[in-house]
């Protein structure tokens, strides 16, 4: 296969892979009814039997072993799982709570926030594009806390907790399936234990008597890795700056659904802090595309915190 044929199936992984991550709050809709601490618990729970399943099925088992010899990758992976079952909780916690658009501003952020962690961690230096991208995404959220008298904390612990784990995985010479299996591997025992204890309490939704929840909860194994795993694919195809453009699909679709499916409140000041938001975007794919226009390497896989 050409490579102009590899790319054009690489960005066809990517807009699936994105859209799936932007559209799947719908879906944890139908679960409202459900503490997000036993959502997060099941995620972890059936990610990783499927996960396991999955490395057999394709011959990556040995990678998967090979981390749990290798005490600094576990380590590494321990905090991101720490890092990630966090962002997963807050994320859906406020996708319950009818906060879907905190939600998308909190990942329309994230990319800045990651160029911002480059600079403090990594000593890497802002271009003078970068600087002002950052300002106005800055400016809006000040605003927003003015406006409000309040910290919108949603959109500010997502891309934290989400720049901080991309952050870690940079560093951590492992692919992707195999490391998200060893971080929910790592959240299991706290995952199945309080499975155990709300089953004993009579207060669970999954097991006997519980109906459409137990096959919703056990959904969420194959929808946190499905897209997982496109996007892997994805990014072994399409350059780093076609990658990070395509990753404003995803809040671009969870804000639609917030504000005309679940309709959740959008006044004046969010449209003011959004659209200081969006031009820092604007400013900052420009000004990254411009950088790379002589050619960029190609993306590296990641994991996404949805």
């Amino acid at each position: 296969m050409s490579s102009d044929e590899e790319s054009s199936r690489g960005i066809v992984y990517g807009v699936v892979a994105y859209s799936f991550w932007g559209l799947i709050p719908a879906y944890y809709k139908i679960l409202a009814g459900i503490d997000a601490t036993e959502i997060v618990a099941h995620r972890a729970l059936w990610s990783t039997v499927l996960g396991v399943l999955l490395l057999i099925a394709i011959r990556r088992l040995p990678e998967f072993l090979r981390v749990w010899r290798t005490p600094r990758l576990l380590g590494l992976l321990f905090v991101g799982g720490m890092l990630i079952s966090s962002n997963w909780l807050v994320f859906l916690w406020a996708v319950i709570h009818n906060q879907m658009i905190e939600t998308s501003m909190g990942y329309f952020i994230n990319p800045l926030f990651s160029v911002l962690l480059g600079v403090l961690l990594l000593g890497e230096r802002l271009r003078p594009g970068q600087i002002a991208a950052i300002s106005l995404a800055a400016a809006g959220v000040i605003y927003l806390m003015v406006g409000h008298g309040t910290v919108p904390w949603v959109s500010v612990f997502l891309p934290i907790t989400f720049g901080l784990y991309g952050f870690l995985r940079r560093f951590t010479a492992v692919d992707a399936l195999s490391g998200i299996t060893v971080e929910t591997t790592f959240m299991l025992p706290f995952a199945f234990a309080y499975v155990l204890w709300l089953g004993a309490r009579g207060e669970g939704h999954f097991g006997p008597g519980a109906g459409m929840n137990s096959a919703y909860l056990l959904i969420v194994g194959p929808i946190t890795l499905l897209p997982l795993t496109l996007f892997g694919a994805a990014a072994r195809r399409v350059r780093l700056t076609t990658l990070g453009i395509l990753q404003y699909l995803s809040p671009t679709f969870t804000f639609l659904l917030g504000l005309f499916v679940y309709h959740e409140d959008f006044d004046r000041v969010k449209l003011v802090a959004f659209c200081c938001i969006w031009a820092s975007l604007f400013i900052y794919t420009l000004e990254g595309v411009r950088f790379n226009r002589l050619g960029a390497p190609r993306a590296r896989a990641s994991v996404v915190a949805e």
